[in-house]
């Protein structure tokens, strides 16, 4: 199933060229029509006079034919679909629009205008329930959309958000897997058994293959104040990109409590050798195992995914 969903994400993406086609949704439906792309998570099917828009998160498949639908039967089909939408997320056809609309923002050129729709999907989440859309959206979103909607998810609702961000973190999309690592390590709430627990699964971004993870993990662990991860850091702070250097050896402050001011020079495999005798289960990134492996099954990146 997934990776017929995710061949579908590929289709919307770059085969949506006004072609005839059958869409086969999610809740088992199927629709007639002339596809066309209304942006990254909306098509539009052109029967006759008239134009349905869908959410691609709502769509398995598609099958290109010849078939060019009848109004009269697709509109009863469409009624009963967004009827079926409606029940599964509680949002109606206008709200959906609407939050759609709020989503689009989150990728604008201004930085402003991003947080105003951020601002505007809380806020609309504060009078509606937006969140099962919201949930059901983010995986199928592109790389810029999708990071944002889960931080919208989290300001919603940290606890709702937690099963998600979790699934994220072995994400495809990279900006995901370190959106959802950095995001639950700002835990207030967490208790220290659930710290640790995080700290352990966060440590394993140290080893996934984009940068932007590794560093994502290092400002979790130093948020974390995982004093088991220290090996790892270090490692890390030995890394030829600097981004990572500056994450790792920042980490490192937070967790053993060092001044910045005096941490110029500071050797940290002394400071470890010093004090790992009180440290239980150190994390060392060879024994570490990656979130995200590209070759495993069902992992495929999007445009592999057919």
């Amino acid at each position: 199933m997934r990776n017929a969903i995710l061949s579908a994400f590929v289709v919307l993406s770059f085969s949506l060229t006004g072609a005839a086609d059958t869409l086969f949704f999610k809740d088992g439906s199927s629709l007639e029509g002339k596809v066309q792309r209304v942006n990254e998570n909306t098509i539009a099917l052109v029967v006759g006079q008239g134009r349905m828009q869908f959410q691609t998160s709502e769509i398995e498949r598609i099958e290109e034919n010849d078939k060019q639908g009848d109004y009269q039967l697709v509109s009863p089909m469409a009624t009963r679909h967004d009827r079926a939408l409606k029940a599964r997320t509680g949002l109606t056809r206008e709200q959906r629009n609407l939050v759609r609309r709020h989503i689009s923002g989150l990728t604008s050129a201004s930085g402003a205008e991003r947080l105003e729709a951020r601002k505007a999907l809380i806020q609309l989440g504060e009078e509606v329930d937006i969140f099962p859309f919201l949930k059901e959206a983010a995986p199928f979103l592109p790389a810029d959309r999708s990071p944002e909607v889960l931080r919208v998810l989290w300001e919603l609702d940290p606890k709702r958000a937690k099963p998600v961000l979790m699934e994220m973190t072995t994400n495809a999309l990279s900006t995901n897997r370190a959106q959802a690592l950095e995001l639950m390590c700002t835990d207030e709430k967490a208790d220290e058994s659930a710290r640790t627990q995080l700290a352990q699964l966060v440590a394993r971004g140290m080893v996934d293959p984009s940068a932007d993870v590794r560093i994502a993990a290092a400002k979790g662990l130093g948020a974390l104040g995982a004093k088991g991860a220290t090996p790892a850091l270090i490692e890390g702070a030995r890394s030829s990109n600097p981004r990572l250097q500056g994450a790792c050896k920042e980490a490192l402050e937070k967790i053993w409590r060092i001044d910045p001011n005096l941490a110029e020079g500071m050797d940290w495999d002394t400071l470890w050798n010093d004090n790992k005798q009180i440290v239980r289960e150190p994390l060392q990134c060879d024994s570490l195992e990656p979130l995200y492996k590209p070759e495993v099954e069902g992992q495929a990146p999007y445009f592999l995914a057919r």
